[in-house]
């Protein structure tokens, strides 16, 4: 009875081990207000929709929506909480290695399908590539991978085939308007359902045809949705603008050719900086050259393939290829790996292996954990080393808080907008991220982003970072402010 039940169980608490790891690695982090630029802006347009601001027209950022609106329930219930930030951020990413598990479950056999949300957890806590934070890769993520799990459910579910097919479509909506870039993750689904999912003949290619429709239904229920919500809000010119105008805009400041060389330096150092890149790579080759001793595992293949060749698209589509971009590759790498070392087994039959697979498991578990630990110790002593920027940050939010109203504006003149969450205090104007008035980032709003700054008139604007340029605020910061205080680096400018 006793050995029933632990061999029934045996892989269930395995993987519960795995989600306690990837919740315990990111601990440390939980109160550390600021891992990136990106996530601060999140926050302060989710704050804004709750204030009754909408998106792209109060408050801008050339994300998607469905990312702002995904933070909205965490701040409405704990207000400015950097600790349920962190703790929201990392529960999503241990849903996410549920589901990539319960796609494994489908493909592997003999406690393979541990490998890949091990992997994937590992990557996403690599520190390089700001898997820490709360940014857009992080949350495009889930839905993508639910989306492809429903896809494949469906293939043996005539029952609730139309149900899965229509909700796949949704998510595959709500993760590109997450970030666009989860459109290469997803190219894979339609061209698994009308090339790899059955064989070709008059009947199947009806069948096929059907669900393409019905996996576009899908999509276009979440898009009218919002498409109904912008119009409602008369900010449907503000969202065009900014989700693909910008965009598009941001993508071109950056030439063909040198996001090529981006790209190539990057994967340089990620095959030096993580113990993921280099076995993915090999993996990827290697398949190439190992025989599917299944038609399921070889159309997987195929697929994987494809996936991994479009996520690189994904990561390179930004090409200023900032680490973050590369968690995208997450993945197609937890799967690559997975498979090669599950084809070299059944392909040289290594039948002692293979039999015991189960005690190996945590022996392989505990190795790529004492990795990913040794290859993070420079990254996680320097975020510690953060702690006086942190305590500065807080103080600041802390300062400005306690010396002004509710219905103050002040203006973050530097890299830590998360000051505009931390103090509940809002900037009053749309381009409220120095970033938004920088000509080297986004040169389409360099002009017209300082236009209302001068009627605003912020009580403080709070300035802490010597390299910005600051040359079209410095007559207002000469002629109606005064310094009131230094906190740290930062200096406090207040209106008079």
């Amino acid at each position: 009875m006793n050995l029933k039940f632990n061999f029934k169980y045996y892989e269930l608490s395995l993987l519960i081990l795995i989600f306690i790891f990837v919740f315990i690695i990111r601990l440390p982090f939980v109160n550390e207000p600021s891992l990136n630029i990106d996530e601060s802006i999140y926050l302060y347009i989710a704050k804004d929709i709750i204030d009754g601001g909408v998106p792209y027209k109060t408050s801008f950022d050339h994300k998607g929506p469905a990312l702002f609106f995904l933070l909205v329930p965490v701040v409405f219930l704990f207000g400015n909480s950097i600790l349920a930030v962190r703790i929201f951020t990392t529960l999503y990413l241990i849903l996410t290695l549920l589901f990539i598990y319960l796609i494994a479950k489908k493909i592997f056999k003999n406690r393979f399908a541990l490998f890949p949300p091990l992997i994937y957890g590992l990557f996403f806590n690599i520190g390089y590539y700001e898997g820490l934070s709360s940014n857009g890769e992080i949350f495009m993520m889930l839905p993508v991978v639910i989306a492809l799990y429903l896809v494949v459910l469906q293939k043996t579910s005539d029952k609730y085939r139309i149900i899965y097919l229509i909700f796949a479509g949704a998510l595959t909506s709500i993760a590109v308007l997450i970030k666009a870039s989860a459109f290469f993750s997803l190219i894979i689904i339609p061209l698994y359902i009308f090339f790899l999912q059955f064989s070709f003949n008059k009947s199947t290619i009806l069948k096929k045809l059907i669900d393409l429709m019905l996996y576009a239904a899908g999509n276009a229920i979440v898009l009218i949705m919002f498409l109904i919500y912008f119009l409602y809000t008369k900010s449907l010119n503000d969202f065009i603008f900014s989700f693909f105008t910008v965009n598009s805009e941001y993508i071109k400041y950056t030439s063909f050719m040198e996001g090529i060389n981006n790209f190539y330096y990057f994967m340089i150092d990620a095959v030096i900086t993580d113990f993921i890149t280099l076995p993915a790579v090999l993996s990827l080759i290697l398949l190439f050259f190992l025989k599917s001793d299944t038609d399921e595992i070889k159309n997987f293949k195929i697929a994987l393939i494809v996936l991994t060749v479009s996520s690189f698209v994904g990561v390179y589509w930004g090409r200023t290829m900032y680490a973050h971009y590369y968690l995208q590759m997450g993945l197609p790498f937890s799967f690559l790996i997975t498979l090669c070392i599950y084809q070299i087994i059944v392909f040289i039959k290594i039948d002692k292996i293979k039999d015991n697979i189960n005690g190996y498991i945590p022996l392989i578990v505990a190795v790529m954990i004492v990795l990913n630990l040794l290859l993070n110790i420079k990254h996680f002593k320097s975020m510690f080393d953060r702690n006086i920027k942190t305590d500065e940050i807080y103080k600041v939010s802390s300062y400005i808080k306690e010396h002004s109203q509710k219905d103050d504006r002040i203006f973050v003149l530097g890299g830590e907008p998360i000051i505009y969450f931390l103090s509940d205090r809002k900037a009053g104007i749309k381009y409220f991220c120095w970033i938004h008035h920088s000509s080297r980032f986004f040169p389409v709003l360099h002009k017209s982003a300082y236009e209302p700054f001068p009627e605003i008139k912020p009580k403080y604007i709070v300035y802490e970072n010597s390299y910005l340029d600051i040359e079209p605020f410095y007559n207002l910061l000469m002629n109606e402010y005064k310094i009131e205080i230094q906190i740290g680096n930062s200096i406090l400018f207040v209106n008079f």
